[in-house]
């Protein structure tokens, strides 16, 4: 059961939200004292509750088809419909005490922006929703705006992200600066190891350059949001995800993903792979890649692990793979490696030659697996620390502790525990958080 409360406005009742059916959120009141429980409504997605000051309404962040739209309702389950509708990746609010402004955060092409709605209603245009205007319009991201009691003063978290590229030093047991620290993540070495390609953050844009840094090239432009890119064997090209779905707006755990393929000297990117595709890895050949299918959508079927044929452009499911997901080939040819569904706690392994698949390791939280070039290696992320595990012995032992540490990778705008890839001396790599989260306010003035 998940839970959020919201209080009613006379004190007297309590909204709050529970996890029903097919994982839809369920709105339910209650009395304070915990009785009179009533069921009100029921939608895909409902979260942040927002009680209007008179009491008569509700605004949530959900409703049938995202989880990063606006939708209100009233107090007995009546006239649910959404608002704001040119926002599409919304949350959060924050009324005034007199019920005549309201306030939320908007995702604006690559930062997060608050926007005001006045409430008002006049007699020539009741009918009309309340049109929001912008307050902030970076260069910074704001959020999660809240309201003064006595209503002016306008609190919110400002936000600046930036990261540092960085390599784990054995000797200091910590990660240190790499390649000159530069603020960009989902790093990936061709076959020689003289060429990185790379993701900018938080810009979430796609480069290659020599690992000097010299011969830089873009190699994607917004709308595209590229995650994980892999150089092929031959190191002619690149595939990649697109976590937008060619729209930045509509960027969401439910948005489907997208595998392209671009070359590595330029043009224009090559969709492949559509529907919820995603995280290519390639055979040491260059013919097959191999990828998760994760349709998006609360009813979507489990995910599986594909094998795409760039010659007969085929898609064949791996025995055995359904459930799994974040397959990785090994260098050598022999294997795959893949993740149990969420959370991932056992890592798995494809052999080739039988044909099955067998429990590599089991842990806390695995994530982002990384094969050493040797194929005799697993590096993974295991909760907080980061290991290696055998592939002749299963034996695992831990690289380091990730206690305390900020990292952070790019998916639009999520933030999450980072990634974790190798260098091609065998060292994990990283992305540390340098960013900053600071407490803004400010003064309103209402006209």
């Amino acid at each position: 059961m998940h839970v959020r409360r919201h209080g009613g406005a006379d004190g007297r009742s309590i909204f709050f939200l529970r996890t029903g059916k097919d994982n839809a959120r369920e709105l339910y009141q209650a009395n304070a004292d915990g009785t009179g429980v009533k069921r009100l409504a029921a939608a895909t997605y409902m979260g942040f509750l927002h009680l209007s000051p008179d009491g008569a309404h509700i605004r949530f962040t959900g409703g049938s088809s995202s989880p990063y739209t606006m939708a209100e309702i009233g107090v007995d389950g009546s006239n649910p419909h959404p608002i704001f509708e040119g926002h599409k990746d919304a949350f959060g609010g924050s009324w005034t005490p007199d019920g005549k402004y309201y306030f939320f955060t908007s995702w604006d092409n690559d930062r997060w922006s608050l926007w005001a709605a006045s409430e008002a209603r006049h007699w020539w245009k009741r009918a009309e929703a309340p049109q929001p205007y912008p307050l902030t319009y970076g260069p910074m991201s704001f959020g999660v705006p809240a309201i003064s009691r006595d209503g002016k003063q306008l609190y919110t978290v400002g936000m600046e992200r930036h990261g540092e590229l960085s390599i784990y030093d054995p000797k200091a047991d910590k990660f240190v600066p790499y390649l000159g620290g530069q603020s960009i993540c989902y790093v990936d070495f061709s076959r020689d190891g003289q060429w990185i390609a790379y993701v900018t953050y938080p810009e979430g844009t796609l480069w290659r350059s020599r690992i000097d840094d010299s011969e830089r090239r873009q190699l994607t432009v917004l709308p595209i949001g590229v995650m994980n890119p892999r150089w092929s064997p031959d190191g002619k090209l690149i595939a990649f995800t697109d976590l937008s779905n060619g729209d930045r707006r509509k960027v969401s755990e439910d948005t489907p993903d997208r595998v392209y393929v671009i070359s590595a000297d330029g043009g224009g990117p090559e969709l492949l792979l559509a529907g919820g595709c995603g995280d290519p890895t390639w055979s040491p050949d260059g013919r097959l890649i191999a990828y998760d299918l994760c349709p998006a959508g609360p009813r979507a079927p489990e995910p599986e692990v594909r094998i795409f044929d760039l010659r007969t452009q085929k898609s064949t499911t791996v025995p055995g793979s359904q459930n799994l997901w974040s397959s990785r080939w090994s260098p050598d040819g022999k294997y795959l490696i893949a993740l149990s569904p969420y959370p991932p706690k056992e890592l798995m392994l494809y052999s080739f030659a039988s044909n099955r698949w067998e429990e590599l390791a089991s842990g806390t939280n695995f994530g982002w697996p990384s094969w050493s070039r040797d194929s005799k290696f697993v590096y993974a992320q295991d909760g907080n620390s980061l290991v290696r595990i055998a592939i002749a012995d299963h034996k695992k032992e831990q690289i380091t502790s990730l206690q305390g540490f900020r990292g952070t990778a790019y998916r639009m705008d999520k933030w999450n525990q980072g990634w974790f890839g190798l260098a091609p001396d065998g060292r994990p790599i990283t992305t540390r958080d340098t960013g900053i989260e600071e407490i803004y306010a400010f003064d309103l003035e209402y006209k």
